[in-house]
């Protein structure tokens, strides 16, 4: 199986001491489109990092009511959905902004064919960036990476590059760009991607 970064970062929230208390029941995936017909990939994901019928599945979700409750939540807007997401981003951003900094778990993943990018919560996706190859763990120790490689590509392993935080994996051919990101917010954090669903991918294999 290819790096899958919904279960990387599960296991790496478990592994941070977040406030994840619950996990098997207390996790969201909110999509936007259905990106490259490959949503099944993500789905099966989740399943994976949290149990099959242990988590909440929303397709293009309007507005937060999903979060009471919540302690990890998964945006995906790849592909045609980088604009919606941008938009729910926008119209939302001080519920989700309250809702992490009191301890919940945000991530943000985009591989967009639209727009020019987006901000939320202090990190930036930068949209056309891509990576093929020489798309690296920037430090192996990290808890996401736990029994998983450091060393990934695909065609194409990212679709845009994260601007702000800590940067968790770098595209080092193309100028040590990240392309997934973390940052702490308050008693919570957030992270960012610009990949494509893990069909396009392919390196090390991570048994997480």
């Amino acid at each position: 199986m290819k790096f899958n970064v919904t279960v990387a970062i599960a296991a790496g929230v478990l592994a941070l001491g977040s406030a994840m208390a619950n996990v098997a029941e207390a996790a969201t995936l909110g999509s936007f489109d259905n990106p490259w017909n490959q949503i099944a990939t993500v789905e099966g994901a989740m399943d994976q990092a949290f149990g099959v019928n242990n988590w909440t599945n929303i397709t293009s979700p309007t507005d937060t009511s999903f979060l009471d409750g919540e302690n990890f939540v998964y945006l995906e807007g790849s592909d045609g959905g980088a604009n919606a997401l941008e938009a729910f981003l926008n119209a939302n951003a001080t519920a989700l902004l309250n809702w992490i900094t009191a301890g919940g778990s945000l991530f943000i993943n985009s591989g967009p064919i639209e727009g020019d990018g987006f901000s939320f919560g202090g990190l930036t996706l930068n949209s056309g960036d891509f990576c093929q190859s020489g798309c690296n763990a920037v430090d192996p120790n990290h808890p996401i990476f736990a029994g998983a490689g450091t060393s990934f590509g695909g065609n194409f392993f990212s679709h845009g590059s994260v601007a702000g935080g800590y940067a968790l994996i770098v595209d080092t051919e193309n100028g040590n760009r990240s392309i997934l990101s973390e940052l702490q917010i308050g008693a919570g954090f957030q992270m960012m991607g610009g990949m494509p669903t893990t069909n396009y991918h392919t390196g090390d294999d991570p048994a997480l």
